[in-house]
């Protein structure tokens, strides 16, 4: 058994940088557990990501159970399944949230979490490349975000047709409003995806107290009564345990770590017993209130040729794409999932915005490799319902770790 000060449970978008913190003190020996691959190739290349969604060696591929609500389908929920966790696989567009969401959750009574306690860390967080007000936007964190020009026709047509509706343009919705029409800020710099893993993991390596494991998959918490020791975890089929002497820090994500806290008896007495699970701490919250937002797309047709990337992006477009990319790391292969957002209200008399509204400058069509580039021109549009009142639950059915919750 070996003997760490930390152990960091998931190396994805707050798993990584956990660990990069605790093992900057060369006092502390951390050992921080990736259930999946180091890297994979289509990673770091921006438009990869439409590689990525649909594939096992670098996402979970979980999906909800079906129910009234969903017309009887499952829903895919990706998880990132390599070092940055979902940060290496996700549409890299940065969005704090609002100042109005951490404000009422520090009036329920989660103190430490108002935007103005909250905000000394987004600005340490960051390396922002673009304008507005250094009191709310950081230049020197690990995190580089770009905020790109609307020098695209398109884009640039939109943003004047969102004005002529009342939609302003904000170009920098993470600074002091959120509301209006922009360009959407990235975790992308240099044509190259800004993961957590590359921007948190990759300069520490070489540091000698800190143990990087991936292709590890933690099974269990060690505990002594009601205290976390240690995990027990395997790698190619052996199993390993490791003793964490200062603290355990479970970051497994919103679906991972409820199940690593039930199988280890963490949870709900009856759903633990019916598993055939030892119960060590009766603890109902686990797995409970779980919130996220359905993303309901719409999709238009444009008769112009030449405006839509279905255009741009196939035959001798998509060559003059790549060629693109490759000589300035620009274009099509280097942008983001939605290049371009807007942050509305439902109805008059809110005080901050309740919808995001989203514009993929394409038609994609699914196939078995992920989604493909239609044949047809045209535009996507999607809306998040930004504070959704619906609850849900995640919960395992196997006392085993290598079964979907």
């Amino acid at each position: 058994m070996q003997t760490y000060d930390y152990i960091v449970v998931g190396a994805g978008s707050a798993g990584a940088a956990v660990a990069n913190r605790l093992s900057a003190d060369p006092r502390n020996k951390v050992l921080l557990l990736e259930a999946g691959r180091a890297s994979h190739p289509w990673s770091s290349i921006p438009i990869g990501m439409a590689r990525l969604i649909t594939n096992p060696a670098a996402n979970w591929l979980y999906s909800s159970e079906p129910e009234a609500s969903t017309n009887g389908r499952r829903l895919p929920v990706p998880r990132g399944k390599l070092l940055g966790g979902s940060s290496s696989i996700n549409g890299m567009v940065f969005v704090r949230g609002q100042a109005q969401d951490f404000d009422t959750w520090a009036q329920m009574g989660n103190r430490g979490w108002s935007y103005t306690e909250v905000l000394p860390f987004f600005k340490r967080m960051e390396s922002y490349a673009g304008g507005g007000d250094d009191g709310f936007r950081g230049r020197e964190g690990p995190l580089r975000v770009t905020n790109p020009e609307p020098r695209d026709l398109l884009f640039a047509t939109i943003i004047k047709a969102a004005a002529q509706v009342g939609i302003r343009h904000n170009p920098d919705y993470n600074g002091a409003s959120q509301a209006g029409i922009a360009i959407s800020q990235a975790t992308i710099a240099g044509g190259r995806r800004m993961s957590t893993a590359h921007c948190y993991l990759d300069p520490v390596r070489n540091r000698q107290n800190l143990h990087i494991e991936t292709q590890a998959l933690t099974e269990g918490l060690v505990l002594d009564g009601k205290r976390c020791t240690g995990v027990r975890y395997s790698v190619a089929g052996e199993v390993r345990e490791a003793r964490g002497g200062r603290a355990v820090v479970v970051s497994a994500g919103a679906f991972n770590s409820p199940q690593l806290l039930e199988l280890s008896g963490i949870g709900q007495p009856e759903r633990l017993r019916n598993l055939g699970i030892e119960v060590r701490h009766a603890l109902p919250g686990v797995g409970e209130n779980l919130r996220d937002h359905y993303v309901p797309r719409t999709r238009w047709l444009v008769g112009k040729k030449g405006i839509s990337f279905n255009d741009r992006g196939r035959g001798l477009g998509l060559a003059h794409q790549v060629l693109r990319y490759v000589l300035s790391r620009q274009g099509m292969l280097a942008m983001t999932g939605a290049p371009i957002r807007a942050f509305v209200c439902s109805r008059e008399g809110l005080e901050a915005p309740d919808l995001m509204l989203g514009w993929i400058p394409m038609l994609t069509e699914p196939s078995p490799r992920g989604p493909r580039i239609s044949r047809q021109s045209g535009l996507t549009l999607y809306a998040h319902t930004m504070r959704p009142e619906s609850k849900g639950h995640v919960h395992i059915t196997a006392a085993d770790a290598r079964r979907p919750q």
